[in-house]
């Protein structure tokens, strides 16, 4: 910068002792040297915005990693509230499903529901008693229908183990008195062909 301010004044105050051509000469080098000054400075901006700023690129990288933290933060609850959500729906469809496999024959006997209790609690860790599941079955009956679709809708995030835990938790209960009623046989199939298991695999559970 300041040798372009050099250069042009020289041209200008000894444009009386040079000739027309020198004076010329050192004006328009100054000028292209001064524009050559701005140019470049345009580019360093440019180029790096903060340099005339120091330390605000350390501030801009602390709140990007300050807004990574957050956003990993916020999924990882996420997740947590996704993975319990599942659970939660999961062990109501399961024991639902027991209450209906009880009931298909019109009648839940006590052996039914002691064994709904414990494969519920050997499944979930949570400890249900006699009572609570005989208060529980009187909705899940009146509501058969809805707990029908509730399970269509979610067998498509179950795998196939998932599904397979739910044929053997029926075949449990419906045959908790040794011999498999015809209609727990039914009810057994329908969850069947809602789950997408082949026949012939819970029929071979079934007689094994």
């Amino acid at each position: 910068m300041l040798l372009a301010i050099a250069v042009a004044v020289y041209g200008l105050f000894t444009r009386n002792t040079l000739d027309s051509n020198s004076t010329t000469f050192y004006i328009i080098g100054g000028f292209i040297a001064f524009i050559g000054w701005v140019v470049s400075r345009i580019r360093s901006k440019n180029h790096n915005p903060n340099a005339d700023h120091p330390g605000r690129g350390d501030v801009n990288s602390q709140k990007a990693e300050e807004s990574e933290g957050i956003v990993k933060a916020d999924y990882e609850a996420c997740l947590i509230a996704s993975q319990q959500e599942w659970e939660a729906r999961f062990h109501q469809c399961l024991m639902n499903v027991m209450i209906l496999t009880a009931a298909a024959d019109g009648n839940i006997e006590t052996s039914e529901l002691e064994s709904i209790c414990e494969i519920f609690q050997q499944i979930t860790n949570d400890e249900w008693l006699v009572d609570e599941v005989i208060r529980r079955s009187q909705l899940v009956i009146e509501s058969r229908d809805e707990v029908i679709a509730e399970l269509s809708l979610f067998s498509s995030k179950l795998t196939e183990d998932a599904k397979m835990l739910y044929i053997r938790a029926i075949i449990a209960i419906a045959t908790a008195n040794e011999n498999m009623p015809d209609k727990e046989l039914g009810f057994l199939a329908e969850i069947g062909a809602i789950l997408e298991i082949d026949e012939s695999r819970w029929k071979n559970l079934v007689a094994g």
